[in-house]
């Protein structure tokens, strides 16, 4: 198992629900690209709001709780009619993707780029397979099993 300073080196967690962005499309688009994302949506120790090495993802409680508006305003692309972009997706713990897009995969517990390192995967697959008692063993022992990549 991937430990590193007591946590797991993992892709994002699936909170409730996430907006989930490719870095890709951030600095090709984004206005002000990585460094502006990173200022508008705050990414401190109190947030929820995460990133791995290839994916931002922003938590909600609801899908109906991200602002779209914004991500297009900042010049990401949503086509409205189809209600999908191929810039961001929203996972949701209970239901999968919104819609799918071609970088992303998921489990139950956690989101990757299909670039990801596959040790990254293959450890965010086998939590999923953990019992609860094991997880919480992990927990007692200073293990947080759910925690994610921090490139910061």
């Amino acid at each position: 198992m991937l430990i590193i300073d007591n946590h797991f080196k993992m892709p994002v967690f699936i909170n409730l629900s996430i907006l989930v962005v490719d870095k890709k499309a951030i600095k090709k688009k984004y206005i002000g690209g990585l460094s502006a994302f990173k200022d508008n949506y705050y990414w401190g120790e109190d947030t929820n709001n995460q990133e791995d090495d290839e994916l931002f993802a922003i938590a909600s409680m609801n899908s109906d709780d991200q602002d779209i508006d914004v991500l297009v305003s900042k010049g990401l692309s949503f086509d409205v009619s189809s209600k999908r972009s191929e810039d961001f997706t929203i996972v949701n713990r209970y239901g999968g993707a919104l819609w799918p897009v071609s970088w992303l995969q998921h489990g139950y517990s956690f989101a990757w780029h299909v670039d990801a390192d596959e040790s990254y995967i293959e450890e965010a697959k086998a939590v999923d397979e953990m019992s609860m008692e094991k997880i919480a063993d992990l927990f007692e022992e200073g293990v947080n099993s759910f925690n994610t990549i921090r490139s910061w």
